[in-house]
């Protein structure tokens, strides 16, 4: 859109403040009020976009961060959109002109660092994007050509959109305050803990112990201070020299031991799983067997049973054909006739039952070959449930030869390693007496006449003393404990030692000049010029 006039907006007076847009009259080379933007609001920000068609009255720094946008119209301005940005330290308005950035930065607010971008047609949050800890945020300048202004049309809508929610807000009658019980809410936890229907959370601040702060004094002194120049009390408690590592041959002996037992492990869970497969496959052939046996004798008690009754049949019949004959003796046979009779019935019974024996004969063939087939394929079946079971048994002792293998590899393993630790602290012991060995067959003289800076000799193993800043002499201490204490950053180049007490203090820079390496290379030794 094209101005026509040149606007100011300010704010003024105390807080609530004033915002008052003003209008320069170029003809009369001054400026007069046109309109009171805002009566009485707590703002102390004005930022324009790059267009000057919308601006931001906003409060920040110590105050709440209420934020209100305005739209051009014309010569006047109103109002569109409104927001609150809490924390804001900075604001800028994007390239486009219709997006505004609040930003929440350190070191003015240490928590919450985050930013947000509004839409200042309508006052809503666009996005935003928190941080652990941020510095600045800045919009990548564009040029103006590449975003086209606000129009008329939208800043109208947005006007009306927001008389719109002004009046729906207001419609809203405010009620008088009823506690959160009477609303059918529940409290907060503040208060639930304080009446005791809650426990207090265990990281509760309250029941933190306090924390006991060093005396300056003492975090001044060094690792020890001493009564009297020259003359010191015991050590203080140090913390134990590094455990030495094991030699190559034992680490490569540890490796392989560790190797074979997982080996040896996974071959245990393998016959494991093969055993409990083969036991499965046992019970299932001691199952059939029991079958078997009982089919057996089921066959052999009906078998019994038929020849019980066959027997039974016979007997019966033979019976019948004697009661038969002894009526026949008692009537006097009757005559040829009747005898001759009797005789063809008697024939004839024998037939029948000659028939039925037979029938019955074949019949019990028929059953004893079928018991036979039987008989065979379940032998066949025992055979290989029986070489099932073997073959389990046989998988139960290579496992338990496995577990005894494995057994054997732990604990050759475990001697090992003590042998190793052994070998490591003898190493440890033997390299300690030679060291104390050849200082004690060099004489102090011979050591500051040979401290000549290309030479190569063993760092002295004892008599370190220094300065601490209440200038007083600590020590002396071993060479493992000045080690140790370089090697946590407790020396300061100017920091002044020494390692006997026939020699001056000289800074530490001097006395491991580069490229020596402190505490491993011979010291640069002053001799005193007197004795303190």
């Amino acid at each position: 859109m094209v101005r026509k006039t040149a606007d100011v907006a300010n704010t003024s007076g105390f807080q609530p403040a004033k915002a008052t847009l003003y209008i320069w009259d170029e003809k009369a080379k001054k400026v007069s009020s046109k309109k009171t933007l805002l009566d009485k609001a707590h703002r102390n920000t004005i930022r324009y976009n790059s267009f000057g068609s919308l601006v931001c009255l906003a409060g920040f720094g110590n105050l709440a961060g209420g934020v209100d946008f305005f739209g051009r119209d014309e010569d006047d301005y109103v109002h569109v959109a409104s927001c609150t940005a809490n924390c804001t330290v900075s604001a800028e308005w994007a390239p486009d002109g219709r997006h505004f950035l609040t930003a929440v930065l350190a070191p003015r607010m240490r928590v919450d660092n985050a930013i947000n971008v509004w839409s200042g047609l309508s006052g809503s949050k666009v996005c935003t994007t928190p941080f652990e800890e941020l510095f600045d945020v800045q919009w990548r300048p564009l040029p103006d050509s590449k975003y086209t202004d606000v129009t008329k049309e939208e800043i109208v809508a947005a006007s009306k959109e927001d008389a719109k929610n002004v009046v729906e807000a207001g419609a809203q009658k405010k009620q008088a305050y009823r506690p959160p019980k009477a609303r059918g809410e529940t409290s907060n936890t503040v208060a639930q803990m304080m009446r005791g229907e809650v426990a207090a959370p265990e990281d509760d601040r309250r029941t933190r112990k306090a924390r006991q702060q060093r005396p300056k004094d003492e975090e001044a002194a060094g690792p020890d201070d001493s009564k009297e120049d020259g003359q010191t009390d015991s050590p203080p408690s140090r913390p134990p020299p590094p455990e030495a590592p094991p030699p190559p041959a034992a680490r490569a002996q540890q490796a392989q031991a560790q190797q074979q037992a997982q080996q040896a492990q996974q071959q245990v869970q393998q016959a494991q799983q093969q055993a409990q497969q083969r036991e499965a496959q046992a019970r299932e052939a001691q199952r059939m067997r029991e079958m078997q046996n009982a089919a057996k004798a089921a066959n052999a008690a009906q078998l019994d049973r038929q020849r019980q009754v066959q027997e039974a049949q016979e007997a019966a019949q033979e019976q019948i054909v004697r009661d038969m004959l002894n009526l026949q003796r008692a009537a006097g046979y009757g005559g040829g006739a009747d005898a001759a009779n009797a005789a063809a019935a008697l024939r004839l019974q024998a037939h029948h039952a000659a028939q039925a024996k037979a029938m019955q004969q074949r019949q019990q063939q028929q059953q004893r070959e079928q018991a036979l087939l039987l008989g065979a394929s379940t032998q066949q079946e025992l055979a290989r449930r029986m070489q099932l079971y073997e073959q389990a048994q046989q998988a139960q002792n290579g496992m338990q030869l496995l577990e005894e293998n494995a057994a054997r590899l732990q604990e050759q393993r475990q001697r090992q390693q003590h042998e190793a630790k052994k070998l490591a602290q003898a190493q440890q012991i033997a390299a300690a007496g030679h060291q104390r060995q050849q200082q004690q067959q060099q004489q102090p003289m011979q050591n500051m006449g040979a401290s000549a800076h290309g030479q190569k000799q063993a760092c002295p193993a004892t008599g370190w003393q220094y300065i601490d800043p209440k200038n007083q002499i600590q020590g002396p201490f071993s060479l493992l404990e000045m080690q140790q204490w370089y090697h946590m950053n407790y020396f300061r180049p100017e920091l002044k030692m020494r390692c006997s007490d026939q020699d001056d203090f000289v800074p530490f820079s001097e006395l491991f000049p580069h490229p020596m390496v402190p505490f491993q290379s011979y010291p640069k030794r002053v001799p005193s010029s007197g004795r303190r």
